[in-house]
């Protein structure tokens, strides 16, 4: 069962299975700073998102998406695939961007991380502005918004005020 769960989990973002199924049960399993290495991938693709090498860092997160699956720590699902959306969205791949937002989405919920489930929340809500579609771009930015005044986070509130001024006054241009 947890085998055939975690073939679909791959399918989607297409993963070859069995050998990073293997790959990553053998990290897992005989690594006992598990956790620290999955920070230390996930710092090392932040950097590489930083530099500008979104392609890089894409491979990054995609590699530490297999271990944190498997250790099934909803948090570090949600950052693997929330900052491979960031990446995805760089190469200007909006809809696997969005998909690998959703899937942190659910993750951060999950997870009950109030904070993820804001950033992802916003940054999908960035992609549908940015697509046109600026209704449904502005609903996940007020969602994200709601989240970030319970917080009482003032930089995603920022990102999320922005966000929502920037549909609105799109909208009223008629772009």
């Amino acid at each position: 069962m947890f085998l055939k769960q975690f073939k679909l989990s791959y399918a989607s973002i297409g993963i070859s299975i069995l050998g990073e199924c293997l790959l990553a049960f053998v990290v897992f399993f005989t690594c006992p700073c598990f956790a620290d290495d999955l920070d230390k991938m996930l710092e090392n693709g932040r950097e590489q998102l930083n530099m500008g090498s979104f392609e890089s860092a894409l491979k990054v997160f995609k590699l530490g998406l297999q271990p944190a699956l498997v250790s099934g720590r909803k948090k570090d699902i949600g950052d693997f695939n929330y900052y491979a959306g960031v990446a995805t969205m760089e190469l200007k791949d909006y809809v696997g961007a969005v998909k690998y937002l959703e899937q942190a989405l659910d993750s951060y919920r999950s997870a009950n991380d109030s904070v993820g489930e804001g950033r992802a929340l916003n940054s999908i809500g960035h992609i549908y502005i940015f697509n046109g579609d600026y209704e449904e771009g502005a609903d996940y930015c007020q969602r994200a918004l709601k989240i970030a005044k319970g917080l009482k986070d003032s930089d995603l509130q920022e990102k999320c005020r922005e966000n929502i001024e920037y549909a609105e006054s799109l909208a009223k241009m008629g772009v």
